[in-house]
């Protein structure tokens, strides 16, 4: 059945909409037309298999602090304009972060989370030997801890949140869900994390 009367949803917004990059409108009625669209709904699974990579995520909503989120002691996130681009960010992208009021540095690592196909999913690390400690980032002159990151492939907005778990934090590495004791932490909201976004550009 052909959404008669309606303007067809273009793959680029079907994409966007599976992985989180429409605004909260527009999400809900593109939700709406996939539920009574068994057209939609097959392009929504073809998009799946195309576009979301075997990375660990967690299946119930993870709450987060909001973006620009203020606690004394919390990080604070700043994305860097990049001088080096002639054009917008587009999908693959390098973007800098500054990195500011983070946990001992000596003592914490890195984790890096992306908002796709609305929950959260960790892109970094994907094994123990990928642990960053914060102390391993360069610093820019004012002290701030500096992180290049690369833009996801697609345009849109993009969520993103940086967690500081510590250098021991017990990931259960071999497990069927090696970052299940993270999601739970973050629940319990027993960890430091700061959200940000960008947009991407096609």
């Amino acid at each position: 059945m052909t959404d008669l009367g309606e303007r067809p949803i273009p793959s680029a917004e079907l994409t966007a909409w599976l992985l989180g990059g429409v605004e909260p409108e527009r999400a809900a009625e593109i939700a709406d037309r996939v539920a009574c669209s068994p057209q939609l709904q097959e392009r929504v699974r073809a998009l799946e298999r195309e576009h979301l990579d075997p990375v660990p995520a967690h299946p119930s909503p993870v709450p987060l602090p909001p973006e620009g989120f203020r606690r004394a002691g919390w990080p604070r996130l700043e994305v860097a304009p990049a001088p080096r681009l002639s054009h917008a960010l587009r999908p693959g992208d390098r973007f800098t972060l500054h990195l500011d009021r983070l946990p001992d540095a000596q003592t914490h690592q890195l984790v890096v989370l992306v908002h796709e196909a609305r929950r959260w999913r960790i892109i970094f690390p994907e094994g123990p030997e990928d642990r960053l400690p914060i102390d391993a980032l360069p610093q820019d002159p004012r002290g701030r801890r500096i992180l290049e990151l690369s833009a996801r492939p697609w345009a849109g907005r993009q969520r993103w949140a940086l967690a500081f778990p510590h250098l021991d934090f017990p990931f259960a590495w071999g497990a069927a869900e090696p970052w299940g004791p993270l999601f739970e932490a973050l629940r319990r909201g027993a960890l430091k994390v700061g959200r940000f976004s960008i947009t991407v550009e096609a």
